[in-house]
């Protein structure tokens, strides 16, 4: 028989003692050591499976993500699971499954939504949440060492080519300003201010203090900051302009 105990993970939320249990019996534990400390066969140790499932929890009032039972429609002692940390979850599983090649992008969303547990809408995945893991560009999209020249000419012409998602976490790449900049820049010639975003973001909150967000205080003139010293400011061509009208592109300085 199927288990059933982690259908409604974010609204009700899950036994936690259950969902260890069932981890183990799909065959991502079983092994290594159990939460005695004693040898449990080859596998997956227990303490790694309740680790990887404490990364998904919500935090709520408690600070610890256990549901209280005083709210209406979820389970005594229970804990609610994010949907957004799960569906990053899921989105690295796809991303890594077919490296170094990029996703097409309706291929990767439908398998996206088929591959994440839950029922509704809001057990739906984002498009928004692959910020800063993943770039949206054309099949035809020029290599890292093309110009910014032969870059626009590829923006023009991408209407005719399929769009993609490539892999590229903002995690993996470097802390340090120029060398980030470095790194951005050899990823793409040239860059839109809101593709940049996620990928400074990390930059600014070491300037003004972590946890501080583009957009809020003195944040975005930091990032901006960062910009200027970096890189210059160009014009595409009136055909590359996006929905809303911007047609800015940010360069390296040479």
């Amino acid at each position: 028989m199927e288990w059933d105990g982690g259908d409604d993970y974010y609204r009700r939320g899950v036994v936690w003692e259950e969902m260890v249990k069932e981890v183990q019996k799909r065959g991502f534990g079983g092994g290594g050591r159990n939460s005695g400390g004693q040898e449990d066969g080859d596998g997956i140790d227990e303490c790694v499976i309740r680790y990887c499932l404490d990364r998904c929890r919500i935090d709520d009032d408690t600070g610890i993500g256990v549901v209280k039972g005083k709210v209406k429609g979820k389970m005594e002692g229970c804990v609610r699971l994010d949907v957004d940390k799960i569906a990053l979850y899921v989105a690295q599983f796809l991303f890594h499954s077919q490296l170094p090649d990029p996703w097409d992008k309706p291929t990767f969303i439908s398998k996206w939504n088929r591959l994440m547990p839950g029922v509704g809408d809001e057990y739906e995945p984002k498009v928004e949440l692959l910020r800063g893991v993943a770039l949206v560009q054309s099949s035809s999209s020029p290599s890292s060492t093309s110009s910014p020249a032969t870059a626009a000419a590829a923006a023009l012409s991408a209407s005719s080519s399929s769009v993609v998602l490539k892999y590229f976490p903002r995690d993996a790449l470097p802390l340090d300003a120029t060398q980030r900049i470095a790194a951005l820049f050899k990823e793409r010639a040239r860059w839109r201010l809101k593709d940049l975003e996620p990928y400074l973001e990390a930059l600014v909150e070491s300037r003004v203090g972590v946890g501080v967000g583009v957009g809020i205080g003195g944040s975005t003139s930091t990032m901006m900051g960062i910009l200027l010293k970096y890189a210059c400011v160009v014009h595409g061509e009136k055909e590359e302009e996006d929905d809303s009208g911007e047609n800015i592109w940010y360069i390296a300085k040479r």
